[in-house]
């Protein structure tokens, strides 16, 4: 009997390591096994065992969205990352947004977005920000950052963004790019800003 016992601890033991990152019990989704969940100040919701997100409004449980992971998500969370997902309102409307990591490398870091529409209480993947290299949200100012554009060496920069109209507007953009002097291949620092619509340089040097 003690040798059945300690089997069924070891067992018992083995089940709760692989329900990592948060496993709980949730009565009111059925009782299905859940990872990754979080609470949000309007949503709430978990990866189920079959690897999908699932997103519930506060209140009512209901099932607003059932998001399929992708693979880079997929492999964080089997190797016990916590920060596959996230809540974030990224538009500034007052309600949290969904994030999930899509794709990732040494330098670049994408998320996919999926906006929270309130009056359909439904969410909408948004191209533009998927699509944004490690990009991060400023709230006390309004903005939108894409932090590690890359397409080269010598060519690196920062975009910046604002909505307008529930569209979003890049109104900045910094870094070094490649440039010739008097024949000669060099490196340049800058930074532009986009007035009347129209772009100009604040400045623009040589670094290398």
């Amino acid at each position: 009997m003690l040798f059945f016992a300690k089997k069924l601890v070891m067992i018992k033991a083995f089940v709760i390591a692989l329900l990592s990152c948060f496993a709980v019990p949730v009565s009111v989704h059925a009782q299905v096994a859940v990872r990754c969940k979080l609470q949000g100040q309007h949503l709430h919701g978990y990866v189920d065992k079959e690897n999908r997100l699932l997103i519930f409004l506060n209140g009512s449980n209901a099932l607003i969205s059932t998001l399929e992971l992708g693979e880079d998500a997929l492999v964080r969370l089997e190797n016990g990352d916590k920060d596959v997902w996230r809540f974030e309102d990224v538009n500034f409307d007052g309600y949290e947004d969904v994030l999930y990591r899509s794709n990732s490398g040494n330098v670049q870091l994408f998320e996919d977005v999926y906006l929270y529409r309130p009056k359909t209480k439904s969410m909408l993947l948004h191209g533009t920000l998927s699509a944004m290299p490690c990009f991060s949200v400023n709230k006390a100012q309004q903005q939108i950052s894409s932090t590690c554009n890359h397409s080269s060496a010598a060519e690196n920069w920062t975009e910046t963004y604002v909505w307008s109209n529930g569209v979003l507007m890049k109104i900045a953009q910094e870094g070094t790019m490649p440039a010739t002097e008097n024949g000669d291949m060099i490196v340049v620092e800058y930074r532009k800003v986009r007035r009347n619509g129209k772009w100009v340089y604040i400045y623009r040097k040589r670094i290398g």
